[in-house]
């Protein structure tokens, strides 16, 4: 794999906000949501030291536990929802509360407010995301590929083999870990997932799961059920932008969105970096990821890391 100084990507359009509707299981557009101050306190017991991240569902803070003084990091979800809404989030985060995983920000806590605003309280781990390292320095190294992709496809693997689907894997959830030269990461929001049972239709799953058009799959545009090749698409389009700066398929509506993740060409990381040439072996793993087809795609995370792995070794 080529080495050279990372490039600044160039200002990508606007990305529209999305969120999957628990009815009709399509994505759509949604409004803005306040944030609360330094100081409140969140169902009694956490207290807000700063706000990490904001969506249009949900806003991120960095908390403290009244009683245990120790900082996590707690996610609100401010839309008031249903009993059955309700419900089924308690499923799933109940479900994901089992993944203890060291890639795998753990989750610790899970409540509803007053309101029928539900929240869940992972662990806190210093470190930036992949999103905003992409956006200041446009790529990773040849190193950091390695150590942030085979960490996120073993969260993946151990997540996929307890029924569990993430749903929403792109650079804002993944958390990269240590020192630059040699990252590992932690994939984050598990709890916005859904748990997969077989080829039924998923018994548990979140209400609305907040969305970035680069890295949705195919089948999420429809209702078609969303099981682990899902995950292995979305990661798939993260390495692609780790590698070349820039997403497979660069949108501005979520129109444009489906038609480039639905039918849309598969540009070869040459062509999207401007003329560099890279390991046809590593051209291989990205565009199985990217397959429109999941039966085309590797069927499992743990395919992802045997490939992964192997080019590593290779390039020694």
């Amino acid at each position: 794999m080529p080495e050279g100084p990372p490039q600044r990507k160039l200002a990508k359009s606007t990305e529209p906000k999305l969120f999957r509707d628990s009815d009709s299981d399509e994505l759509v557009e949604v409004p803005e949501l306040n944030q609360r101050e330094p100081g409140t306190l969140i169902d009694d017991k956490y207290k807000i030291l700063s706000t990490l991240g904001k969506s249009e569902l949900a806003v991120v803070y960095k908390v403290e536990h009244t009683g245990k003084q120790n900082e996590l990091r707690l996610k609100l979800f401010e839309p008031e929802f249903s009993d059955s809404q309700i419900q089924r989030f308690q499923n799933d985060a109940k479900a994901v509360s089992h993944l203890d995983h060291p890639n795998t920000a753990k989750l610790t806590d899970y409540g509803v407010l007053e309101g029928k605003q539900p929240y869940y309280v992972s662990e806190y781990t210093e470190g930036k995301s992949l999103a905003d390292y992409l956006q200041r320095c446009g790529r990773l190294t040849h190193d950091d590929i390695f150590g942030v992709f085979l960490s996120l496809s073993w969260a993946l693997q151990d997540a996929h083999q307890k029924g569990i689907v993430h749903r929403n894997v792109k650079p804002s959830n993944i958390l990269l870990v240590g020192e630059q030269g040699n990252w590992s990461s932690k994939l984050l929001d598990f709890a916005t997932g859904k748990l997969s049972e077989g080829g039924r239709k998923p018994q548990a799953q979140f209400i609305r799961s907040n969305a970035n058009p680069h890295y949705v799959s195919p089948e999420q545009f429809t209702p078609e059920k969303t099981d682990q090749k899902s995950d292995i698409y979305s990661m798939g389009c993260a390495l692609f932008e780790a590698i070349t700066a820039r997403p497979p398929f660069p949108c501005a509506t979520l129109e444009e969105a489906k038609q480039l993740h639905i039918s849309g060409a598969i540009p070869s990381l040459k062509e999207a970096s401007l003329g560099r040439d890279f390991p046809e072996a590593l051209q291989d793993i990205v565009s199985t990821m990217l397959a429109k087809d999941p039966q085309q795609r590797y069927t499992s995370a743990s395919q992802v890391t045997e490939n992964l792995m192997r080019l590593k070794l290779s390039s020694l």
